[in-house]
């Protein structure tokens, strides 16, 4: 169904009349146009949809590392990792400080920048 509605003031409207009534009656919608602007503006809001829920995401990630990093300085913690074999542990500062000192080409202090995610925080 389609609805046609011409609003104006009344001196347009009159002014108009002879014009209106000739294209209302010879309008013809084009359907694969109006199909495809509809599904491209579609895909235009899915790709925006996506960009917001990885900003968001990447926010979170950053506030989640951030907590962690203030949680692990109160606590006087650090994340070290295994260069061998790359995993991660959080233990005291000073375990950890003891580590890195004695082998430093087999430990190292992990960076806020790399905690991962269910591993780290």
């Amino acid at each position: 169904m389609t609805i046609f509605q011409f609003t104006a003031p009344p001196q347009v409207i009159q002014e108009q009349a002879a014009t209106v009534s000739e294209t209302f009656p010879n309008y013809s919608r084009n359907t694969r146009y109006v199909n495809a602007v509809a599904m491209q503006q579609i895909r235009e809001g899915l790709v925006q949809t996506r960009q917001f829920v990885s900003t968001v995401g990447q926010y979170m990630s950053d506030s989640d590392r951030m907590t962690q990093g203030m949680s692990d300085m109160l606590r006087g913690q650090t994340v070290i990792r295994d260069a061998d074999t790359g995993a991660h542990i959080r233990t005291s500062d000073d375990l950890a400080g003891a580590l890195v000192n004695a082998n430093p080409n087999l430990f190292e202090t992990v960076p806020l920048s790399q905690y991962q995610q269910g591993l780290d925080y």
